[in-house]
Order: structure tokens, then sequence, then C-alpha cells
């Protein structure tokens, strides 16, 4: 694009194709979800500064599932193992949780407990097939 002057200006972001509401609070992390069975529509989890955490169904745009995790505390980072029923969430409370989705449940199974209280994200990094590193801060 040029003004009048000649000069050139900065391209217009694309408008959206649509928008997810429904949070409450600002959103810290998004992880996207594609592998499963096949035929299963791609999702999204976001989680958010109130502690909650969504699933997201991008073809009817609103979230399948709610989870409340972290005593309300900000979730930082999200990711899922082994597609999208195993989930690990970080958050401000200084822990790290494991998430069991299969068949319909939102239940915690696992939580680690962290020496740090910062902004600071966990990597995860698959080793194997059934075999994960976690680095946290």
């Amino acid at each position: 694009n040029i003004d009048c002057r000649g000069n050139s200006m900065a391209l217009q972001p694309p408008d959206p194709k649509f928008v997810l509401r429904g949070t409450g609070a600002s959103v810290n992390t998004l992880h996207f979800c594609c592998r499963d069975q096949e035929g299963c529509d791609p999702i999204l989890f976001s989680g958010s500064a109130n502690g909650l955490i969504h699933i997201w169904n991008l073809k009817t745009h609103r979230a399948d599932k709610v989870l409340e995790s972290h005593s309300g505390q900000s979730v930082l980072w999200i990711q899922t193992l082994q597609g999208r029923d195993c989930l690990i969430s970080q958050g401000r409370d200084a822990a790290v949780c494991t998430w069991d989705l299969s068949g319909g449940r939102t239940g915690v199974i696992d939580h680690i407990p962290l020496d740090s209280y910062g902004f600071c994200q966990c990597s995860l990094m698959q080793k194997s097939v059934d075999h994960y590193l976690l680095a946290a801060p």
C-alpha cells in the first residue's frame, strides 16, 4: 500500500474468521491438538488468568469442556500427550497437573509441586513413544 505522498504503509491485519468468547479473564496460553482418530476435528486448549482451561471445539466455536484448575491461579502452560486424552498444565500455584480427559473424564491424575512461582513455562520433549522429559523452572 502507498499513501498519497508515495510512502509505503503497513497492511492492516485481516479480520478474524471467528472469535472464541467465554474465558472471563485474559488468556495466557494456547495449544492446538490435531492428533487423534481420523475424522476428529482439531481442538484448541486455552489457559486463563482465572485458572480455567477451556477445551474449544473449532467446528462449533464453543467450549466443549471447562476445567477448573490450579486453585483459581493463572494457567501458564498447557500441552497434550498422545492425542487429546492426556493434558499437562502448569499454573501460578507452583504446580504441574496431569489430566485424564479420556471418555469424558475431567480429573487430575497427578499433581507435581514446583519450587518456582515465576512466569517461566515448562517445556516437554518426547524421547520415545511412551517416554517424555519435562523441564520445569
